[in-house]
């Protein structure tokens, strides 16, 4: 197999940890696939740092950094965003540790990002390794208690894993198309980490067909830069307010008139500034509507709705629009899953 440095050293990364990662039971042939992966990658590893080795200062102070986030049960990222939130002074205090520990170690720091740029250069190259394949069907579950994200584990391993190639053609408007992207963009964030590897599989293929249709739409009628910089100074003008949502807009109209009046002065200049950019995209986007209502025919991997993850958080997900831009990619023939509760 043709891979590039990086993805072996990520698949290495979650394969030297698959005991921590996976639930039991494992069955032999993923154990036996795992090990003899594993062995290759972590051959392959050795080498690369043979080639660009990290010097034993700079080892000395990531094992010293690593000490203090053990100290306080931080493993992963997760663990670490999850204290920012939940302890803000003992995140706070760690960090002003890990600050001081930097400032120690400056020298060995330096060395070693010199360092590293050239060894990335080295990771991006491909090479031919042989990796044992295996069956998506044969993966074991991912333990939630083990703090790593589904997503992340499951990209890691695409190398090695063997998913369903079926597909269905289906013909669906493009509009539909780009509402099912721009779902399935947002899915670890919708889903968070309920996810099996099916759908996962699914997400995966679904975004690269439905990005491709995107990319054509908007290359037969592109939105024009100056609209494009319009649009970035017109959300700039209300992010300077902390404004991001309507519901925001319409309560400062309320209780604060004379601010409110006072971003809608500057939202005008700003208008009549842009105004025959403005005015080209309305019939532009006339046009690309009218093109966005033609229906196309695009492979897609379904999915029932079993296969559909529980929300990550359900009281602020409007689970309608998500099943319903989902709906290209779903098999409403099967039963519907008496879980799944709408709002």
């Amino acid at each position: 197999m043709k891979i590039k440095r990086e993805k072996l050293l990520l698949l290495n990364s979650i394969l030297q940890q698959a005991e921590r990662i996976f639930k039991a039971p494992i069955s032999g042939k993923f154990y036996y696939t795992v090990t003899r992966n594993r062995n290759k990658a972590e051959e392959e590893r050795k080498l690369c740092y043979e080639a660009y080795p990290v010097d034993q200062k700079y080892l000395e102070y990531d094992q010293k950094r690593i000490e203090i986030f053990s100290e306080e049960g931080i493993h992963t990222d997760m663990q670490l965003r999850e204290m920012s939130v939940k302890e803000p002074e003992k995140f706070n205090a760690i960090q002003e540790r890990q600050r001081k520990l930097a400032d120690e170690y400056k020298d060995a720091i330096e060395a070693e990002n010199k360092m590293a740029e050239a060894r990335n250069e080295f990771f991006k190259e491909d090479l031919e390794i042989e990796i044992r394949q295996i069956s998506s069907s044969e993966l074991p579950e991912i333990d939630p208690k083990s703090g790593f994200k589904a997503w992340d584990v499951l990209n890691a391993l695409e190398p090695m894993v063997s998913y369903p190639s079926k597909v269905t053609t289906k013909t669906v408007e493009r509009e539909k198309i780009l509402k099912m992207n721009g779902v399935l963009y947002q899915a670890e964030m919708i889903f968070g980490n309920n996810v099996s590897s099916k759908f996962y599989a699914a997400v995966k293929h679904n975004r690269e067909k439905a990005e491709e249709e995107r990319k054509l739409c908007y290359e037969a009628y592109p939105v024009d830069p100056k609209f494009i910089e319009y649009d970035q100074n017109r959300l700039a003008i209300f992010g300077e307010e902390g404004i991001v949502t309507d519901d925001q807009l319409r309560a400062l109209a309320a209780n604060d008139p004379e601010k409110f009046n006072a971003i809608q002065e500057r939202q005008r200049k700003l208008i009549e500034e842009y105004k025959d950019a403005i005015e080209a995209e309305k019939k532009m986007g006339t046009e690309r509507q009218a093109y966005f209502k033609e229906n196309v025919t695009i492979d897609l991997q379904l999915v029932t709705m079993d296969d559909v993850p529980e929300f990550a958080d359900g009281e602020h997900i409007n689970t309608w629009e998500v099943f319903d831009a989902l709906a290209p990619m779903i098999d409403f023939a099967q039963e519907l899953n008496p879980r799944i509760k709408f709002n």
